[in-house]
């Protein structure tokens, strides 16, 4: 089993006209966290750029697509820390820099769980802000979810 989780605690009061840069690293700030096998990674900081977090997930997930061997890394934003992601056949296996204990997983259930945390961190502010739908930083983001939906 393995499952993120996230808290949002700041929300901005327009985004409108929010740049790249504004949504990783000033919108969105709360805790993140990662569940696998008993072992929690929690980044309960009140500072991590959430928005930025499901996206760089989504790219780490891209990445270990590649197979046996592949690697990522997800730095939490302003800061030196991070989730350590390897892919070892079909599995992966989770570590940080930040808490004890590695994990390892499905690559399969990985995979749904990562989809599913984007999936939730953009419905969540997309329903908040629908003027987030015309930001062309935003929209690439749910194009580049839409094509986890497609090859999963």
């Amino acid at each position: 089993m393995v499952s993120f989780n996230y808290t949002i605690a700041q929300f901005p009061e327009d985004v409108a006209s929010a740049t790249e840069d504004d949504l990783d690293y000033r919108l969105f700030l709360g805790d993140v966290g990662l569940e696998a096998e008993g072992v929690k990674f929690d980044a309960s900081w009140g500072w991590i750029p959430v928005l930025n977090f499901a996206t760089m997930v989504l790219l780490a997930l891209r990445e270990l697509a590649e197979g046996d061997g592949a690697t990522a890394d997800v730095e939490l934003t302003e800061s030196d820390d991070a989730f350590h992601f390897l892919r070892h056949r079909d599995a992966v296996e989770i570590s940080t820099s930040f808490a004890d204990g590695r994990a390892s997983v499905p690559y399969g259930d990985f995979a749904s769980a990562v989809i599913s945390l984007a999936r939730r961190v953009f419905d969540e502010v997309a329903t908040r802000y629908p003027s987030l739908l015309a930001n062309p930083v935003f929209v690439q983001r749910l194009e580049l979810l839409a094509s986890f939906r497609e090859t999963a």
